[in-house]
């Protein structure tokens, strides 16, 4: 396959979009500086994360690892599926933020960067009824070769993938109803 011909059209296309739909270039520029700036101070410590990686001891046997991945991709299916059932009722890129928020701020509530255990305050309490808090302590749990929530994670996995699916196959119909 030649790359050239196919990266030149997809730019020409993006910037022929944005020409005509200038209220698309405001997310996909601040996003990226939101991003950069949110993340400055962590990444100016790079070399030092480098040297952690390639030191760090893993735990987690081949089926943690395997747990891990899964827990994963039922996460991604989930976010899929949310934006899906948002693009099928929408039917316009316009939507784009509307499916991009929640997940956002559904990984923004999440401890992240550091266990449940180490937040306080406010942030402790939304991060202790946010779903993905779960998957992300069994992630952890998972790679340092002591699972914890692992049954809890699968399921609100899998019950979000539900919902979710039930979400976007209504949206289906809709979008298909409505021509």
């Amino acid at each position: 396959m030649r790359i050239w011909p196919v990266a030149s059209g997809v730019a020409w296309r993006t910037l022929r979009n944005i020409l005509k739909t200038p209220s698309l270039l405001l997310p996909t520029t601040l996003f990226p500086l939101f991003f950069f700036t949110a993340f400055a101070g962590g990444l100016s410590q790079v070399q030092n994360v480098v040297a952690l990686l390639f030191g760090m001891n893993v735990f987690g046997d081949p089926a943690e690892v395997v747990g891990l991945y899964t827990i994963a991709i039922l996460l991604n299916a989930a976010a899929l599926l949310w934006a899906a059932g948002m693009a099928f009722r929408f039917r316009t890129i316009q939507a784009a933020p509307l499916m991009q928020l929640p997940v956002f701020l559904l990984l923004f509530f999440a401890p992240v960067y550091v266990p449940l255990d180490l937040l306080t305050g406010w942030i402790e309490t939304v991060a202790t009824y946010n779903p993905i808090t779960y998957m992300m302590e069994a992630g952890r749990g998972l790679i340092s070769g002591a699972p914890t929530e692992v049954a809890l994670a699968f399921s609100l996995g899998l019950l979000m993938i539900a919902a979710f699916g039930v979400w976007a196959f209504r949206g289906l119909r809709r979008a298909e109803a409505a021509g």
